[in-house]
């Protein structure tokens, strides 16, 4: 059962991502590389990592690296923390005049080459991310293990109603007036990777624009193709109080990853609502396109 208000767009976004999935398995809203791009992803077997951890932790960074735009310069290295357990660290290799010089976009296409990798591999160890133009090594990315770790992995950025399982009301902490309400119920399973991948396509193309950029609709697929995503902006939002722009996108985004998929571990189809000041501003989903129960790989430490 899904939300009423959803089921004329279910339907026909249903058959416009399943003709998508066909013809394009892996992606297909990840923005053209530029000439001479390169990213190379390594593993290091000796070093096992959790696989929410490298899913979560390069999302994470991925909202952190985003702003101010696709096109904007980065200066320098940078490390970005996630759950207490481990840590992403940038290192910029870009020379200090000249060119070619580490721009945020480039960034985001080695994030998202990651989790697509780790998701088609299979590979959950310690990963490097080497990026390259023109012939040249622009940066390096690494995941590490923090000294100290915890073994909770069940923190989340937002205060949750008490309500069933399969549907709730979160808020964001800091931001009173967001809030989303999802459910999943009588849902479809998903995948872990699908659902992490297709997230993780979403917040990519989220970075294509400006952060207040207002958006009228997003699309993502899975790099299995076989999980769409979809948010669209409501009709009856209201642009003058609160716009469905770039970086609230990437809030809500972060904010069902952490508490649906980390901290309950559901792994379902599932709908959502976007609420600001507690008008809807827009409308999403999580949709599996086959029919097929069989998974691609078998089951990771995060859905058991």
């Amino acid at each position: 059962m899904r939300f009423p208000f959803l089921s004329t767009l279910f339907i026909e976004c249903y058959f416009h991502l399943s003709a998508v999935a066909l013809q394009l398995p892996v992606n297909y809203t990840t923005p053209p590389t530029p000439p001479g791009f390169r990213v190379d992803v390594k593993f290091d077997d000796r070093h096992p990592m959790n696989p929410a951890l490298i899913y979560g932790a390069t999302i994470t960074a991925a909202d952190y690296w985003a702003p101010p735009s696709w096109d904007s310069i980065v200066r320098g290295g940078g490390q970005v923390r996630f759950n207490g357990r481990v840590a992403m660290y940038l290192a910029d290799f870009s020379p200090a005049s000249g060119s070619p010089l580490l721009r945020r976009g480039h960034l985001m296409l080695a994030l998202h080459k990651l989790v697509f990798t780790v998701s088609e591999r299979n590979l959950f160890f310690r990963p490097y991310v080497h990026v390259y133009l023109a012939g040249r090594l622009l940066a390096t990315i690494a995941l590490m293990s923090l000294p100290n770790e915890e073994l909770a992995l069940d923190s989340t950025n937002a205060t949750i109603a008490l309500e069933p399982d399969d549907s709730g009301l979160m808020q964001v902490v800091g931001v009173p007036w967001l809030r989303v309400r999802w459910q999943s119920i009588n849902a479809r399973r998903v995948p872990a990777a699908d659902m992490f991948t297709s997230t993780m396509d979403a917040m990519v193309e989220t970075a294509t624009e400006p952060e207040n950029f207002p958006r009228r609709y997003i699309n993502a697929v899975s790099e299995s193709g076989n999980c769409g995503f979809n948010v669209h902006k409501s009709s009856d939002g209201n642009p003058q109080r609160h716009e469905l722009t770039n970086d609230i996108l990437r809030t809500v985004l972060l904010l069902i990853m952490g508490e649906i998929f980390l901290r309950r571990r559901r792994f379902a189809e599932l709908d959502f609502v976007i609420l600001g000041d507690g008008v809807e501003m827009g409308q999403g989903f999580w949709m599996k396109i086959s029919n097929d129960d069989t998974d691609k790989v078998n089951r990771t430490v995060i859905e058991r």
